[in-house]
């Protein structure tokens, strides 16, 4: 079995964030190092659960400079929880 093929090219990475501007940063760039070194195309999924603080925008400006085939991000207008 290819541990690098997978299903439709990409590997989607959910991340729920609730106030998480000052780690969301560092999370980001540990999973595109183990995904390039992997050689796996990873896809991230931010959803921001209604977060008070920078983290929308953190996330944002780090998913453009790191993931620059694609990723998602979702910002909620308050915390629904998980």
């Amino acid at each position: 079995m290819n541990l690098n093929k997978l299903r439709n090219g990409k590997l989607g990475i959910i991340i729920p964030c609730f106030n998480e501007s000052r780690n969301i940063e560092a999370l980001i760039k540990e999973i595109s190092l183990i995904a390039s070194s992997n050689k796996i195309e990873a896809y991230p999924i931010v959803i921001d659960d209604g977060s008070y603080d920078n983290t929308y925008n953190v996330a944002l400006e780090i998913l453009k400079d790191e993931f620059e085939r694609g990723f998602t991000i979702q910002r909620f207008i308050r915390n629904f929880g998980k």
